[in-house]
């Protein structure tokens, strides 16, 4: 198999770890954003949403009484980031040198948009 193969193979597993459309769908219909953390929790996600609770306690507090908190989506935005951050740096370890140089040209995109 050739490097380029391998690399796609474990991309191609990591997409499982993707919200579906169902789910997406019933995260849109959640009334609250204690709804929508609930469900986040139980989904891939909820690994990061623990991780990073700790710098967000009163929102989790919050979340976990059911009252709204403008805090909610700060705890969520960051929970994400870290988790693309863990799945960045996956993708990374597993690529040889050329798959590693090819995957931060493209990343390189999102680089330049974030300085913006």
């Amino acid at each position: 198999m050739n490097e380029y193969a391998y690399f796609n193979a474990r991309i191609r597993a990591m997409r499982g770890r993707l919200l579906g459309r169902s789910l997406y769908e019933t995260l849109l219909a959640q009334g609250t954003t204690a709804g929508l953390l609930r469900i986040l929790s139980d989904s891939p996600y909820g690994e990061a949403l623990a991780i990073t609770r700790s710098q967000f306690p009163a929102a989790a507090a919050r979340a976990e009484n059911g009252e709204p908190s403008a805090d909610h989506g700060t705890w969520i935005d960051e929970a994400l980031r870290w988790d693309l951050t863990q799945s960045l740096s996956k993708l990374r370890r597993f690529a040889s040198d050329r798959a590693r140089d090819v995957l931060e040209a493209l990343l390189l995109r999102w680089d330049a948009y974030n300085l913006k």
